[in-house]
């Protein structure tokens, strides 16, 4: 978590062109003591709106809830979430489409495959859907804005399925720019999209061996604060 806070503090900028962005406080005080897990309030989703969730993972988030309660946690309890449908499509995809129309033809041709196999996908977007995605990231916002009144982080899955099969020889037998990483990218793509700071770290296996993952949340500009609740999870888990 130390190089992981040393590179944010190394690389964080604002970008002036994009109204979601403003400077971080980076001379906060750590939270180095791990009995501050008994100040700290927390809650945890298994599922967000009508998504599906492998019973795996929903079993391993709540599990990993209770962990959290038994450590002196305070867990709270969060109304439905919104549900606005494939949040790739609907909302990544059109977000997209703006930020690559803003590229040059030679920024545009050091894009890679697969992100130009995304670009091509978003370039179908019409001007109708960017404004209806721009409505429900609003909802979106709004909600996490809400639900964090009372909470210091999120607890919810990293992908709502199983990691991808790995070869014997360590490789991914399914290419990237494929249909199913939009899908695998719901849970993940909420808070790159709100500019809310998250962070993934390793849960547990499935029973055939493949990575479980759970994604910490915290509010707007508390990229410190997330790190800081990673680093102290990981000392209270030993992970």
């Amino acid at each position: 978590m130390d190089d992981i806070r040393y590179a944010l503090q190394g690389f964080a900028v604002v970008d002036t062109r994009d109204p979601m962005t403003f400077p971080l406080a980076m001379d906060s005080k750590p939270i180095d003591d791990s009995s501050t897990a008994n100040h700290l309030t927390f809650a945890a989703l298994d599922t967000w709106g009508e998504c599906y969730v492998e019973p795996e993972i929903r079993t391993a988030i709540l599990t990993f809830a209770d962990r959290l309660v038994s450590l002196g946690f305070e867990r709270h309890e969060f109304e439905a979430t919104p549900d606005v449908g494939s949040i790739f499509e609907r909302i990544y995809l059109p977000q997209l489409a703006y930020d690559v129309a803003r590229l040059n033809d030679p920024q545009k041709s050091l894009l890679g495959d697969e992100i130009r196999f995304w670009v091509d996908r978003a370039a179908e977007i019409d001007f109708r859907q960017y404004m209806d995605a721009r409505d429900q990231r609003g909802q979106l916002n709004r909600w996490c804005s809400a639900a964090f009144a009372d909470i210091d982080f999120l607890v919810l899955p990293s992908q709502h399925v199983l990691a991808w099969p790995v070869d014997g020889d360590g490789s991914c037998n399914e290419p990237l720019h494929t249909e199913s990483i939009g899908d695998r990218l719901q849970f993940l793509a909420v808070f790159n999209l709100l500019g809310w700071p998250a962070i993934s770290i390793p849960l547990g296996r499935s029973e055939d061996g493949r990575a479980i993952g759970v994604q910490l949340v915290c509010r707007r500009g508390e990229d410190m604060k997330l790190l800081d609740v990673a680093t102290i999870l990981e000392q209270l888990l030993g992970a």
